[in-house]
């Protein structure tokens, strides 16, 4: 078994955000940081650290109505930050209208949100 393990990890390691046009949600923090969402990538966890973009699409499949949700990366509005039409859409609907903007690469110009 740790074989097989192993070889996932080796590649989930070798994706690269730019490769899937879907990235996943976590909002497990909205019990304590009620309008802070994570966007999930395969080259970015989530900020605690506890959840890659595998255990988000594994989460979802498990559980539909959880807090990982599918977000459709959308048309680039700017590459460099990593922003992307179809993350802001989600992500200011579950942040209950609070962020219109997330630069994924940014911390400067639109970056996501931090639950604590």
């Amino acid at each position: 078994a740790e074989k097989v393990y192993d070889e996932r990890d080796a590649r989930i390691r070798g994706m690269k955000d730019s490769e899937v046009n879907t990235y996943y949600s976590c909002t497990l923090c909205q019990t304590f940081a009620p309008n802070h969402v994570c966007v999930i990538t395969p080259e970015r966890p989530a900020l605690c650290g506890a959840i890659s973009w595998l255990d988000g699409k594994i989460a979802f499949e498990i559980s539909p109505s959880g807090a990982n949700q599918p977000i459709e990366k959308g048309s680039v509005i700017n590459a460099q930050n990593g922003e992307f039409d179809g993350v802001n859409r989600f992500v200011k609907k579950a942040s209950h209208g609070e962020i219109d903007r997330c630069s994924l690469y940014s911390v400067m110009e639109y970056p996501m949100t931090c639950c604590g």
